[in-house]
């Protein structure tokens, strides 16, 4: 999550930087890729962080039509490895109206339409109203949630990738099985700590049998 907070964030500076004019327009995604990387891929032949270098297809590369090293990263994600690729993802993570269409808006004397407004993006070169933005509000907001909230949830696995009844394709199965974590759940209670109790309630259950 910290990781993916503060590529959020280097993402929305570089937004910035555009807007202002402050990098040409075809270098933008190349140079947000470029800090990423700087920042959070210290060795490309490391793998052990939460971001690492995109894989390049030894058949794609012999093809000659290979990604670059700067055309994207990798997330290790708890469910396993996801590439991105960050062309286009400047010009994308801009969620304001053109400017004109804005002041119009602003504007007007109608009230419903005028709350459809920001004044505050109508200058759009020092504004960065972005998706970004949005995107972290969301994050955070759903991290609180789930802090105030005890988990109870029942697994769910897709029997095949077809969605057909009485098709039980066992290698599909196991794969789910081991990304959601299933297997690490089943050894921790294996172990006996199936659920996190607090220290004064675990001493109350067992000082007797200490």
């Amino acid at each position: 999550v910290n990781s993916i907070e503060s590529i959020m964030v280097i993402l929305d500076e570089h937004s910035l930087r555009s807007r202002k004019g402050l990098v040409r327009e075809n270098e933008a995604d190349n140079r947000f890729c470029e800090h990423v990387h700087r920042d959070h891929i210290r060795d490309p032949r490391n793998n052990s962080g939460p971001v690492v270098p995109l894989r390049v297809s030894k058949s794609a590369a012999r093809a000659g039509n290979a990604m670059r090293l700067h055309d994207g990263f990798q997330i290790r994600h708890y469910a396993g490895d996801v590439s991105y690729t960050t062309k286009g993802w400047i010009e994308k993570n801009s969620d304001a109206l053109v400017p004109e269409v804005e002041a119009l808006l602003c504007d007007t004397k109608k009230n419903l339409t005028s709350r459809l407004s920001e004044p505050n993006n109508v200058n759009v070169a020092s504004t960065n109203n972005s998706v970004s933005q949005k995107y972290l509000g969301n994050l955070s907001h759903l991290l609180a949630t789930l802090q105030k909230c005890h988990v109870h949830y029942i697994r769910c696995f897709n029997p095949n990738d077809k969605r057909e009844p009485g098709n039980f394709l066992q290698k599909y199965v196991l794969e789910q099985v081991k990304n959601c974590g299933t297997e690490e759940l089943v050894k921790i209670m294996h172990y006996g700590y199936p659920n996190r109790c607090m220290l004064g309630e675990l001493r109350q259950r067992f000082t007797e049998m200490l």
